[in-house]
């Protein structure tokens, strides 16, 4: 009798098992490298790119 083992027990929380700068870690290593070799293949938006950021100085032209 009295309540049931749910209604007392407290849920336990799922966590994973990677954490979230270990992910954004590997996104920024994988795929950061694939998107700039795609840019690279269209000349024009890579140069236009190329210039904002020099604009800004964060690389040299």
């Amino acid at each position: 009798m009295g309540k049931p083992e749910t209604s007392y027990k407290k849920k336990e929380v799922k966590r994973s098992p990677v954490g979230v700068a270990a992910v954004v870690l590997l996104v920024f290593v994988v795929i950061a490298p694939l998107i700039i070799e795609q840019l690279k293949l269209l000349p024009q938006l890579w140069n236009f790119i190329l210039g904002l950021l020099a604009k800004v100085g964060l690389v040299s032209r």
